[in-house]
């Protein structure tokens, strides 16, 4: 997060398995999808910044189907800013983690500010 927020977008690929699978509140996305967002938010002028509430790591005894038993979970604050305005967003994450990328993530925060925000 702290990689993507800074606009360093090569070290931001490099936690992510190339196959990386993103839930953005359920929207199916692939990495270089993700970064095409990423992008998007930069030629708009969209700045952000991530606060973490809470963030743990859960590891399980035996791996699931696709051979994660790694997960970290957190509740974040997302600051958005464009200008001299600026937008909260509480986010709930939850990555998958399997020989040290994240092979999926879930993302789940209330969209309608951020839409608007962004014209």
């Amino acid at each position: 997060n702290a990689a993507g927020a800074s606009g360093d977008l090569a070290t931001y690929k490099t936690t992510y398995s190339d196959s990386a699978v993103f839930h953005d509140n359920l929207n199916k996305l692939s990495l270089s999808q993700n970064l095409e967002m990423l992008e998007q938010f930069k030629k708009t002028g969209l700045s952000f910044s991530v606060e973490y509430g809470a963030l743990w790591e859960t590891i399980n005894n035996k791996a699931d189907e696709k051979g994660v038993s790694n997960y970290v979970l957190g509740y974040l604050t997302t600051t958005f800013k464009k200008g001299d305005k600026s937008l909260k967003v509480a986010q709930f994450q939850v990555d998958a983690v399997k020989d040290g990328k994240i092979v999926e993530e879930w993302i789940v925060y209330d969209p309608s500010g951020l839409a608007a925000f962004m014209k």
